[in-house]
This record gives structure tokens, sequence and C-alpha cells, in this order.
């Protein structure tokens, strides 16, 4: 099934300026629990993202949902639909996120984050939908690349929300 492509210019760049730059494929989840969106809030950078993260070598998309979402929030998740393709331009990098909206109903089990994830100091958060979005989208950070990213998560949970499947 192929899906939309919305590609996103740090300013003044082309498609041609970022040839043969890193290129890192992600995969990201709107995973919706009793009409609740989840998100993770960055306590050490202070911004918030849907879960997800790196697609590992050898593993496709779906998997890579699948095992973010558990690894993040302690869900697993049934109903795993792809739904929009999001690809932003830096001047050192292409970042290649795949969306996917997803639906959990059972008990979490343990998180179990990556050194990393843990570093961070993520917390697990559910919202309605619409504040989830009101709060991405206004959310003010310090972070350098805080409004790359809530603009990247903004795009992706709008556009897989409209077209979210109507029974699963």
């Amino acid at each position: 099934m192929s899906v939309e492509t919305i590609e996103l210019f740090e300013d003044g760049l082309s498609k041609e300026d970022c040839e043969g730059l890193p290129r890192h494929y992600g995969a990201r989840a709107l995973v919706m629990i009793d009409s609740k969106c989840v998100l993770l809030h960055n306590g050490v950078r202070d911004l918030y993202t849907l879960p997800g993260g790196q697609i590992e070598v050898g593993e496709t998309a779906h998997e890579a949902v699948r095992r973010e979402v558990l690894e993040e929030t302690g869900y697993r998740v049934k109903a795993v639909t792809k739904k929009v393709r999001v690809v932003e331009y830096f001047s050192d990098s292409v970042w290649d996120n795949l969306f996917f909206y997803c639906e959990a109903d059972e008990p979490p089990i343990k998180r179990a984050l990556t050194e990393e994830e843990a570093a961070a100091n993520l917390t697990l958060i559910k919202h309605s939908l619409t504040d989830a979005l009101t709060l991405i989208e206004n959310y003010q950070s310090a972070d350098i690349h805080a409004e790359a990213i809530h603009r990247r998560e903004l795009i992706g949970m709008l556009h897989t929300y409209m077209d979210k499947p109507d029974a699963t």
C-alpha cells in the first residue's frame, strides 16, 4: 500500500542540495488508547514526540513501530496501519519517517527503554487528540531542534488521524 509523502525543507534547500547526505529512517505511531493519544515528553530536551524511532537493519517499518511503541510505552499495539510518510531535508541529513495509526487496549507491561531513552527522562502522557495537537503546536522549548521535531509530529499526527481506519 502506498502512502502520501509530505516533504519538508530547511530554508532554501532543495532535494538536489541534500543528495548524498546521511539518511535516517524511522517509524512513528499515533497510538490511541480509550480515545486518548499517547505522547512522550523528553525531560532533558523539553519536547514532545509520538512513540517511535529508528528502523533497525533487517527490520520492517511495521516491526519497528511495534517494537518502539512497546519499548517506550509498554503497550502492545494492535491494528497497525501505515498512513503517511514525512521526509525532512536539512543541510546535514535527511530524516524519513513513516507514521502509523495504532490502537492498544490491554494493560501495559513494563517499559523497556534503551539507555538513551532512559537518560532522556521520557515521560508517557495521554491527552485527547485535540489537546495533544494543541500542546505540540503551541509548546515553546529552548531545544534548538524542537520546532522542527514538533512540526514533523504535528503534520504526521494530523495526516495519520484524518485518514484513520473507521473500524479495525
